[in-house]
C-alpha cells in the first residue's frame, strides 16, 4: 500500500477499505474536481424537472457577457473559459479574491476563445453552480442533495466537514489547511467532501446508471470501456473508477503524491480484482 493512500472497493453492494498512513477511520476526504460529476448530475436532475435546458444561453440565465455559450458548453468544458479566473495563480489558493468579483466582471476578465473547443475550466463550473442557484428552488447545494446525496445514499456528503477533515500533517511549520473552495463560487467545481466509503458509492451508483450524464463533465472513458473521474487540490489526489467488466467501483484518495497517482492505483486495483 503506497504511503498516505486509501483505497475503497464497492463490490456487489459490499465495501472493502484499506487505509494507509494519514487516513484514520471516520474522517472526511476532499473530492476536488470529482465534485463536477455531482454538479453535472444535479444539472441533469434539474433539466428533467424542466427547471432549465442544456441548450439555454448562459448569458440569458446569468446576464453575463458570454455570447454563444450554452449550459452544455460549461458542462463539457467547451465554453472557451480558462481553468481559473484571472488573475488567479495555480500555485496559491485559486479562490483568493473571487468573492470580491461579481459575475459580469468575472466573465469580462477572461480572454475570449472559440466556443466549442475543449478547454478544461473550473471557472465554467463556478458558473454552472450559479445557474443552479438561480434556477433551482434550493440552489446548487440543494440540487446536489436532491439528485445525488439522497438518491445515492451519500449520507456523509458535506461542504463543512470541520474537524473530521483529512489534512496533511507533519509537513512544514504549523498545520496545513486546504484551499477555501467550499466557501466560494468554486464550490460547484471542487468543494465537496465525504467519507471514503461514500466516494466509492458515488462510482457504484454512477455505474448503475451507466454514467450517461457524466461523460464530458470530468468522467473519462478508458480503453476497456471503464469510466474514470479524478480530482486534485493543494495536497490531495483522488479518483473514482467504475470497472466495465465487473461493475465494481474503486475510489482512491492520496496525500502529497504525484499527479495521476490515485488513478494509477485505481487501475491496478481493478485489474487485480477482475483477475480474481
Amino acid at each position: 500500500m503506497p504511503a498516505r493512500t486509501a483505497v475503497v472497493w464497492r463490490e456487489q453492494g459490499g465495501t472493502r477499505i484499506v487505509r494507509g498512513r494519514g487516513y484514520p477511520e471516520g474522517d472526511h476526504a476532499e473530492w476536488g474536481s470529482i465534485t463536477k460529476a455531482a454538479t453535472a448530475r444535479a444539472v441533469a436532475g434539474c433539466v428533467a424537472e424542466g427547471l432549465l435546458a442544456e441548450d439555454d444561453a448562459v448569458g440569458d440565465l446569468l446576464d453575463v457577457p458570454l455570447p454563444g455559450v450554452r449550459v452544455h458548453d460549461l458542462l463539457r468544458h467547451t465554453a472557451g473559459l480558462p481553468s481559473l479566473h484571472r488573475p488567479a495563480r495555480p500555485w496559491r489558493d485559486p479562490t483568493r479574491g473571487v468573492d470580491d468579483l461579481d459575475l459580469r466582471r468575472l466573465a469580462g476578465l477572461q480572454e475570449p476563445t472559440e466556443v466549442g473547443r475543449y478547454r478544461y475550466s473550473n471557472l465554467g463550473y463556478a458558473f454552472v453552480g450559479e445557474i443552479l442557484d438561480r434556477c433551482c428552488p434550493n440552489g446548487w447545494w440543494g440540487a446536489v442533495q436532491d439528485h445525488v446525496a439522497t438518491p445515492y445514499g451519500l449520507s456523509s456528503l458535506t461542504l463543512a466537514p470541520g474537524d473530521e477533515r483529512i489534512l496533511l500533517r507533519g509537513v512544514g511549520p504549523g498545520q496545513r489547511r486546504p484551499w477555501r473552495l467550499a466557501a466560494t463560487r468554486y464550490r460547484s467545481a471542487g468543494g465537496l467532501w465525504s467519507g471514503l466509503e461514500d466516494l466509492a458509492l458515488l462510482g457504484e451508483r454512477a455505474g448503475v446508471e451507466g454514467v450517461p450524464w457524466a461523460l464530458g463533465s470530468g468522467w473519462q472513458t478508458l480503453g476497456d470501456g471503464s469510466a474514470l473521474v479524478t480530482g486534485r487540490t493543494r495536497d490531495t489526489d483522488a479518483c473514482v473508477l467504475v470497472h466495465r467488466a465487473t461493475g465494481d467501483a474503486v475510489a482512491v484518495h492520496s496525500l502529497v503524491q504525484r499527479p495521476g497517482h490515485a488513478a494509477r492505483v485505481a487501475r491496478m486495483a481493478t485489474t487485480v480484482t477482475a483477475a480474481g
